[in-house]
């Protein structure tokens, strides 16, 4: 039978972006049950990232996925203290072709975490009121099978949520520091740092076009200039600096997927 979550999603400051038509998931659960061999590929692969980065910065959260086509990403806690992090299905599709830069997203993520940002922004929100559930009340989050494309059990999909999902904005100064330790994690987990680069480079790219992920993440050269001094300044092997841009999910990896569901079906 069907099952569904409901949670309260609350919108804050400039975010435009919101969850409430959204399906969430967590990643082993797509790999689980998706029927799909891209997804089921994707997941994996953002499961890799995440575990890379989560060993050198010690930050472990749970980590969602929306399946909205907005642009955006953003680190969460529930009311009760749990650590969220939330990518979107667009970010994803917009960054697919270039890995680094999908990695450099989720350290950004962590380092919100990490840097105590996501508590101090919700102990400040709370203060100031400026928290409001999106259509004045709950929000029917669909979790299991509704989606053709994440086919699987809603037993085997479904997850808890201890509270209220929040989506925080952030100081420019806490912006910076969140790309200064996903940098510095990026070279320690062996990911090429240019892929931090390549991250500001896009959002500049969408700045024109209103993207959600610009009202909590906003681009500037000045934020590109800190990131390449910084790399710059670090002891970066060569090797890793110029390695080639690799997609999130290489034809191997689909190949797999494929194989993996192939034989699930018989």
């Amino acid at each position: 039978m069907q099952k569904k979550l409901t949670v309260l999603v609350a919108l804050v400051g400039l975010l435009a972006c919101s969850l409430a038509n959204a399906e969430l998931y967590r990643l082993a659960d797509i790999v689980e049950a998706s029927g799909h061999a891209e997804w089921r590929a994707q997941a994996i692969n953002l499961i890799e990232i995440y575990e890379d980065l989560s060993a050198v910065s010690g930050v472990e959260v749970k980590v969602l996925y929306a399946l909205d086509d907005d642009i955006n990403a953003f680190a969460t806690m529930t009311n009760d203290g749990e650590p969220v992090l939330v990518v979107m299905d667009g970010l994803i599709e917009y960054l697919k072709e270039d890995r680094d830069a999908v990695a450099a997203v989720i350290g950004h993520e962590l380092a919100h975490h990490k840097a105590n940002h996501v508590t101090e922004g919700f102990e400040r929100a709370q203060r100031s009121r400026r928290t409001a559930s999106f259509l004045g009340g709950l929000a029917s989050i669909a979790v299991g099978y509704e989606h053709g494309d994440l086919a699987g059990s809603a037993a085997e999909a479904a997850f808890s949520i201890g509270g209220d999902l929040v989506a925080l904005s952030f100081s420019r100064t806490q912006e910076y520091e969140a790309d200064e330790l996903s940098v510095h994690w990026l070279i320690a987990a062996g990911y090429n740092p240019e892929g931090m680069l390549r991250l500001q480079e896009h959002l500049a790219e969408l700045s024109s076009g209103g993207a959600s992920i610009l009202s909590t993440h906003p681009a500037g050269e000045r934020r590109h200039a800190r990131c390449e001094q910084l790399i710059n300044e670090m002891d970066v092997p060569q090797h890793q600096r110029s390695m080639a841009l690799d997609p999130l999910v290489d034809p191997v990896d689909l190949s797999l997927s494929e194989a993996h569901i192939g034989a699930s079906v018989y």
